[in-house]
Formats: C-alpha cells, sequence, structure tokens
C-alpha cells in the first residue's frame, strides 16, 4: 500500500515480484489525488501483467471520471480488500496515512509482525527535531 508519490518502492518491490516469484498472489493498493498524479502507474501495471495472481485496487480523491472497477473514489477503506488471514502488508507513505491504514488491518485482524512499512514525508523531519531539541540526535 502507497500514498502519492511514495509509491516508488512498492513499484520496485512488484517488479521484483513478477521476475522472481509470478505466481504469487500480490494485491496493490494505492491511493493518490487523482489518475494525472498517480507515479508509475503504467510500470506498476506492466510488472502485474507478468504475474498470474495480481490485482490492483486505486483509491483517488478526485478520479476524474476514473472510477469505477478497480478504481475507487475518497480514501483507502480497509474494510474492502480482500485480506488473507496471513496477508504480509508492506506499507510506504508519510506517517498520518500509515497510522489510519494500520488501524484498519488491525480491526481486520492483520498482526503487527506481519505489517512492514517505509517512513516518506516531512513527517520524519519535523518528528526528528521535537525528538531531538534541534540537536539532530534523537533521544
Amino acid at each position: 500500500m502507497a500514498a502519492f508519490a511514495e509509491h516508488t518502492p512498492v513499484a520496485a518491490m512488484i517488479d521484483h515480484l513478477a521476475g522472481a516469484e509470478p505466481g504469487r498472489r500480490v494485491l496493490a493498493v494505492h491511493a493518490d489525488r487523482g489518475p494525472r498524479t498517480h507515479a508509475l502507474r503504467r510500470q506498476i501495471a506492466d510488472a502485474g501483467a507478468r504475474m498470474t495472481d495480481f490485482w490492483q485496487l486505486t483509491w483517488y480523491e478526485d478520479p476524474d471520471g476514473t472510477e469505477g472497477g478497480d478504481v475507487l473514489p475518497g480514501r483507502i477503506d480497509v474494510t474492502r480488500l480482500p485480506l488473507p488471514r496471513k496477508a504480509r502488508v508492506f506499507m510506504c507513505g508519510p506517517i498520518p496515512f500509515m497510522r489510519e491504514i494500520r488501524r484498519g488491518l488491525a480491526e481486520a485482524g492483520v498482526s503487527d509482525e506481519r505489517v512492514h512499512y517505509e517512513v516518506f514525508g516531512p513527517d520524519l523531519w519535523t518528528a526528528g527535531d521535537r525528538l531531538s531539541n534541534g540537536t539532530g540526535i534523537v533521544r
């Protein structure tokens, strides 16, 4: 799952899986402002086409007429994801996005040890400054 431009690491993982494990079941979930700002959309679709069990769901805040099928309006709704009980989830995005998704995953029964994440965004610098009192050393 990824939000906005943070889709880059997810795209690389999907491309790797398409070559190394093309039969692996993969659900790629993306949130973005709209189709015009959806980075790497074609690359992910191409990698997914090389897999036998790939599905992508995309939520757009402004779908601009593209909604339907695998494109949904609004924000990611974890309750609409077909998550197996032992799903392994990889997330990239800003902290507020990941907190919201993590809550939904917990409610869906996905255990903490099955959720992996990478934080992107200004939240890191802001949190670091608060934690380090401006020294650059996190305490």
